[in-house]
């Protein structure tokens, strides 16, 4: 030790000193240096991950007060808008000081999406649902109940809200929300047919089938295809000539399964089934 001079003990140690005066007089005295230890200060967290939007609460310990880097205030939750490393700093009863760091890693919500359902007769048979994106969601009927199909005829007419959510690999989960409109689907719903009768053939098809309408009088008529699923996909027109009209469609273009074809005239509407092998 050198008079005035700051220097650092490890240790807590004793240390005398001997002063003398003018006249080369000399006396002693000790004083005690007490070193003591920095506390152990860790950094806790709630969860080192997490969903953005989420909250997470973090904590100090191993020291009595804690001072973390802003806007962290000890054992409050908040919601990081982003990663970031956080450092507490804790202090003891004899005014010691340490810190610590900890990463909050935020991950990102997935991209949802749900496509639009077309209208769903009351007539339709029942169909498995789709169009939600990533796949292998969950879709969810009211926003609670979970359902893999939907059947029009369990429906009033109206409005059904369908909510696909999906959870990704980080435990993260969004959602996209749509709606079916169940109808009666007034001018293509099956009636009496007063113009004419429909026969599809062959029935199950294969590459090919035809449509065979009878019609009693000149008249224009629309023929739309829909999938099992309720999807148009298929619009054509004709000029009915009155007696029996051929209508060849190439079934190639269509994947296998079950079809269903409305021919609507001015005057009357008929639905028909053809299964594609």
């Amino acid at each position: 030790v050198t008079d005035s001079v700051p220097f650092t003990p490890i240790v807590s140690l004793s240390d005398t000193v001997t002063g003398t005066d003018a006249n080369n007089c000399v006396n002693t005295d000790e004083i005690t240096v007490n070193v003591n230890d920095l506390p152990i200060v860790i950094a806790n967290a709630t969860a080192t991950a997490i969903c953005f939007g989420g909250q997470v609460t973090l904590t100090g310990s191993g020291a009595d007060t804690y001072i973390w880097t802003s806007p962290v205030v000890d054992n409050v939750a908040f919601s990081p808008a982003a990663t970031l490393s956080y450092t507490v700093t804790g202090t003891d009863a004899n005014n010691c000081t340490n810190t610590d760091e900890i990463t909050v890693t935020v991950n990102p919500l997935p991209d949802v999406t749900l496509e639009n359902f077309e209208t769903a007769c009351t007539y339709f048979p029942a169909f498995d649902l789709s169009g939600g994106k990533p796949a292998n969601g969950t879709y969810l009927l009211g926003g609670t109940n979970p359902v893999t199909s939907f059947n029009p005829k369990d429906f009033p007419i109206g409005f059904q809200a369908i909510t696909y959510t999906f959870t990704d690999a980080n435990g993260c989960t969004s959602s996209a929300q749509g709606t079916i409109e169940v109808s009666e689907c007034v001018g293509i719903a099956e009636t009496a047919i007063s113009a004419g009768s429909v026969k599809v053939y062959p029935n199950p098809a294969y590459n090919q089938f035809t449509l065979e309408i009878n019609a009693l009088v000149n008249e224009a008529a629309e023929i739309m295809v829909y999938n099992s699923n309720g999807k148009l996909v298929k619009v054509e027109k004709a000029n009915l000539l009155e007696g029996r009209n051929n209508i060849k469609f190439e079934a190639s273009e269509f994947a296998r399964g079950v079809y269903y074809i409305q021919i609507i005239t001015n005057t009357s509407s008929v639905n028909q089934k053809v299964v594609l092998n």
